[in-house]
């Protein structure tokens, strides 16, 4: 091989604090061992290059608001939210009517 590949293990207290953290952010279960390790092995490089001030300990209180739910608006191309809303509803007509089989919006042959 051209290269070698060195294996690294996280410290213990790396670990410690990253699976603190994760079950105080309800993380825990959905990260794998493999994940919580690797988040581990990030730390002590964080920490030696930029160091740990900036890094919390505890994630902060969860802030709860009140939102009122905003009315949704209308899809465009569902309903009456088209651009070419005269010419869909011909073609609506028409194929109640059993007409206009040449429609330029939608060929509707062989679709019966």
């Amino acid at each position: 091989m051209p290269f070698s590949v060195d294996a690294m293990e996280p410290s213990p207290d790396a670990l410690k604090k990253v699976i603190s953290f994760a079950r105080a952010t309800g993380d825990l279960q959905t990260l794998s061992d493999v994940n919580l390790k690797l988040i581990a092995l990030t730390y002590p490089l964080e920490a030696q290059i930029h160091g740990t001030e900036h890094l919390r300990d505890n994630p902060p209180p969860l802030h709860m608001v009140n939102v009122k739910r905003l009315t949704e608006k209308a899809m465009p191309g569902w309903g009456s939210n088209v651009p070419n809303l005269v010419e869909w509803e011909a073609l609506e007509n028409a194929v109640e009517a059993g007409t206009d089989f040449d429609s330029r919006i939608l060929p509707l042959m062989g679709l019966f």
